[in-house]
């Protein structure tokens, strides 16, 4: 965090991919106001490749997502204008847990999933008293070991 202060950077915004423990110590330790995502659709890769079967010339180019399946766990695929950039089926949730850090900011996005405004409206309310959103995931959060 020190280089991103000397860097001139004015904030920073906390890893999807940490775990709590690890986050604890960057949060108690913060140079620089700090950013905890609460709620995301994180892509697992990004790729230059398209995924699509059709050649280049015939393609209109516009957003299609496909459904995918491996050993059991579903994926999805978003391919726009020649790339690819894939999805767990469940977004990334860890609003249970953010009340434990005092962070300056948190954060959600809805960039990537279309969402009802509904629909953004239910887990915004959830989000802000710290509830439980069904069918997320944590990812690394809530493991009991460092990453590091």
């Amino acid at each position: 965090m020190m280089m991103a202060k000397e860097m001139n950077a004015t904030k920073v915004a906390f890893s999807v991919e940490d775990t709590e423990s690890n986050l604890m110590i960057l949060n108690e330790n913060a140079v620089l106001p700090t950013t905890l995502v609460v709620y995301q659709d994180v892509p697992l890769f990004i790729s230059a490749n398209c995924i699509r079967n059709n050649q280049c010339s015939q393609c209109n180019r516009e957003d299609k997502w496909i459904n995918l399946k491996k050993d059991g766990v579903k994926y999805q695929a978003l391919s726009s204008n020649c790339q690819l950039m894939l999805f767990a089926d469940k977004a990334y949730c860890v609003s249970i847990i953010a009340n434990k850090f005092k962070t300056d900011y948190y954060r959600a996005d809805f960039c990537y999933k279309k969402y009802s405004a509904d629909k953004v409206v239910e887990i915004m309310a959830k989000l802000t008293k710290f509830q439980m959103i069904n069918y997320t995931q944590s990812a690394n959060v809530e493991r009991n070991v460092d990453l590091f």
